[in-house]
């Protein structure tokens, strides 16, 4: 993969997860679509490899040049079957000559613009803890805390019916993972019955939204404590130097999610936000990095036509 790094300036990659689908290049690791591909993608799997290959070729690429010349890279789980990876593969190859696929991880460590230490990923269906020491994956966990059960927690703090509960989304996205609008809510609260609300914390303490932080009033659960406990403590043996909890992905957005969590850990816990790189394609950063991971693999097309299928036995993951 060293060499396939070193002859190719750019790609297209596609970073396909449970919320929504991030398509990109290389060059510019900020996306240029965040698409909604639930429908096909069920708990990080893609379903269909068909209509998701014709839907990402379906946007206009325009701003790529010579799209199809260059490689073609994707993020996939690492539980994806060798089917599901034969059929995608099989549907690049009738546009692009080669391709990559990278681990969900692996990329998530790229763009946190570190390769060392204990990563938490809080996604739509699931959160993955997992470390890395010198960009060397270990004692990946998955665990059920999600998007969607803060999404629940925030609606239930807000005693929202039914016609509220709907609005969540809008809401969500607007200010729920976009700290800087935040100011903007006070103005949102005179038109929106969601924010004028008097809400019991669960210490008891009774405040006047929107007056206090509201979106501080998720919880972190026990079970999601004691697996970071754990790997931090096997990845520390591992170690000569602290090692930091680096929170990547959407609920690095979320509101005292360091202090929440360096509550239970010894060690410095910091959010990607701190480079407002949570909608960064990890993908892209690799392709421009010096690190050389056996963990991605790649391939031609006369690979597929060689060994069909099982040329995906030979993936290290």
């Amino acid at each position: 993969m060293t060499l396939f790094k070193q002859q190719n300036a750019n790609a297209l990659v596609v970073d396909p997860g449970s919320y929504n689908c991030r398509i990109g290049q290389a060059i510019d690791p900020v996306p240029i679509y965040s698409l909604d591909f639930r429908d096909i993608i069920q708990n990080g799997t893609i379903t269909d490899p068909d209509e998701f290959f014709d839907r990402v070729m379906a946007q206009d690429l325009s701003l790529i040049k010579q799209v199809t010349k260059i490689p073609f890279v994707l993020a996939v789980h690492r539980w994806t079957p060798n089917k599901i990876l034969f059929a995608l593969a099989e549907k690049i190859f009738t546009k692009f000559d080669t391709a990559a696929f990278l681990p969900m991880d692996l990329a998530s460590i790229y763009y946190s613009n570190r390769h060392q230490g204990v990563f938490v990923d809080v996604g739509y269906n699931s959160t993955r803890i997992y470390s890395s020491i010198e960009g060397a994956l270990s004692s990946i966990c998955r665990v059920g805390w999600n998007i969607q059960q803060l999404d629940q927690q925030v609606a239930g703090f807000f005693q929202l019916n039914s016609k509220e509960l709907s609005q969540l989304e809008t809401i969500k996205q607007k200010y729920f993972f976009c700290p800087e609008n935040y100011n903007q809510i006070a103005q949102l609260c005179q038109t929106s019955s969601i924010y004028n609300k008097k809400v019991t914390l669960p210490d008891g303490t009774n405040i006047d939204l929107p007056s206090h932080s509201r979106f501080s009033l998720y919880q972190i659960p026990s079970l999601f404590t004691q697996n970071l406990q754990k790997i931090l403590g096997q990845a520390q043996n591992f170690s000569k130097q602290p090692l930091d909890v680096v929170v990547v992905g959407g609920a690095s957005l979320l509101n005292n999610i360091t202090d929440k969590i360096a509550v239970d850990a010894v060690n410095q816990v910091v959010a990607a936000r701190d480079r407002k790189n949570f909608a960064f394609l990890g993908a892209s950063v690799w392709v421009g990095s010096q690190v050389a991971s056996q963990e991605v693999f790649g391939l031609c097309k006369e690979d597929l036509q060689d060994y069909g299928e099982q040329v995906f036995d030979r993936r290290v993951w």
